[in-house]
């Protein structure tokens, strides 16, 4: 692919659709992966597109969408014990594909879950990881709150349109999202601590949260975040001089 084709293609991998969007074209490649049936525009559109961009001649993004989610479909995404090494194995061969052998990922929430299935499989193209909101155990509290928003109709106006500008109707969205709230009630069982490997990963790791529960933290802090991302990748991980207050934030943002 070159910078003057359509940003947005779909590749055959591993018996799946797999649609995905190029953004920039620096010489630092990044793969994005959304959570629970996300895309790159609802997930990461702070990232792509706006004043918090990430620098689009610093760095070439691939914002994916998982088999079964967005215009990944279908067939219907596949729950189990295999998902998210299925997701890795298609993102994986995606990625070769596009002539990419060395790349970042950032995962955020579900999305990360596959980054780190990725770290630990294909430790050869996996450079570093940048993991926001990730969850390696469901806990009583986030099953919770997972559950409690299992009626689309209950969601945050403003995170609803976005989703409506990636899928054809409420009704899609509500049926992909039930499907993966009966899924993560099982997360546990299905991925007990004894069989993560997480131990094998060799590439850098850097993990974010949002210090007050703020599961979205990438989107609510995007300019932290921005800069955050950018510093780290570009192995510049550092607080700024003179700002004492910007140094603050990012630590309160980094807890």
């Amino acid at each position: 692919m070159n910078d003057n084709e359509i940003n947005s293609f779909c590749v055959e991998v591993n018996g799946w659709t797999v649609w995905a969007e190029k953004f920039g074209s620096g010489p630092k490649t990044v793969l994005l992966i959304p959570g629970a049936i996300g895309t790159g525009r609802t997930d990461f559109l702070e990232v792509l597109e706006g004043e918090d961009e990430l620098n689009y001649d610093k760095f070439t993004l691939i914002a994916v969408e998982l088999p079964g989610w967005g215009r990944s479909r279908p067939p219907v995404r596949k729950y189990g014990t295999g998902v998210y090494d299925n997701d890795a194995e298609c993102l994986h061969q995606l990625m070769q594909e596009l002539n990419y052998n060395k790349y970042s990922i950032i995962g955020w929430s579900d999305g990360a879950n596959v980054a780190l299935r990725m770290a630990t499989k294909y430790q050869q193209s996996v450079e570093s990881l940048i993991l926001v909101s990730v969850y390696a155990f469901m806990g009583n509290e986030s099953l919770k709150a997972l559950t409690s928003s299992q009626s689309v109709d209950d969601w945050n106006k403003d995170k609803l349109e976005s989703y409506l500008r990636s899928y054809d109707n409420k009704d899609v969205i509500q049926q992909l999202w039930t499907r993966y709230i009966k899924f993560i009630e099982y997360f546990n069982q299905y991925f007990p601590d004894t069989k993560n490997n997480y131990q094998s990963i060799k590439c850098k790791v850097l993990l974010m949260y949002g210090e007050k529960g703020d599961h979205n933290c990438h989107q609510k802090f995007s300019s932290i975040f921005k800069d955050v991302v950018e510093d780290y990748l570009l192995e510049q991980f550092h607080e700024k001089e003179g700002d004492e207050e910007r140094r603050g934030a990012i630590k309160s943002f980094m807890k």
